[in-house]
């Protein structure tokens, strides 16, 4: 009888020893200022909505994607974006295509607003690639470039963008999918540019 009890007595000190050991979940961050602040000199005088980018599938949560090769997808259960890439990706685009100077004002879709021009995108891959035994950030994104008043596409293009992490590290595949971020979106700035220039010559 005494062993039975100093059985069930170890059993429990195991089992809450156990539960107590459950790994930390981690959260990341990709910092950006989706701010709708007029520019004072904007190359174009439009109002550009971005409307929130739509995520396939596998980017629908907060859960981190990593590939190791390209017929299997997993996913990390410790480390997870801070909020889903669909509202990573939208702010990003706000600030750098504000930033660009090319508006008179850069906003969510919908606004309260009107506005002339519309960018409707979508996320096509959002996750770290594993290559060589190396880690990459491995940005997709479809783009569309909308005028409003005709609803009419002036521009449709899939840009991509895979950037080395500088270390097999979380943090610093957060950081690589940051950059190709931004390097996604800095690319289709010229583009946007030729395309207003061209609809507002006539």
């Amino acid at each position: 009888m005494q062993w039975n009890k100093l059985l069930y007595i170890l059993l429990f000190i195991l089992l809450m020893t156990t539960c107590g050991s459950v790994p930390e979940i981690h959260y990341y961050r990709i910092d950006s200022t989706s701010e709708t602040l007029a520019i004072e000199n904007p190359k174009f005088n439009v109002i550009l909505g971005i409307e929130k980018f739509e995520p396939e599938q596998l980017y629908e949560s907060d859960r981190i994607v990593y590939r190791e090769s390209p017929y299997e997808v997993k996913f990390y259960n410790y480390h997870r974006w801070i909020t889903p890439p669909a509202e990573i990706v939208t702010e990003k685009a706000i600030e750098k295509i504000a930033a660009s100077g090319l508006f008179r004002r850069v906003v969510s879709f919908p606004h309260i607003s009107n506005v002339d021009y519309l960018i409707d995108g979508t996320i096509k891959a959002f996750e770290e690639l594993d290559e060589n035994d190396e880690w990459y950030g491995l940005v997709r994104l479809k783009i569309e470039f909308i005028e409003m008043k005709n609803n009419t596409i002036l521009w449709q293009d899939i840009v991509t963008k895979k950037t080395k992490a500088r270390a097999k590290k979380p943090v610093e595949l957060v950081r690589a999918i940051d950059m190709s971020l931004t390097e996604c979106i800095h690319s289709i700035i010229p583009h946007l540019e030729q395309e207003l220039g061209n609809a507002l010559i006539y």
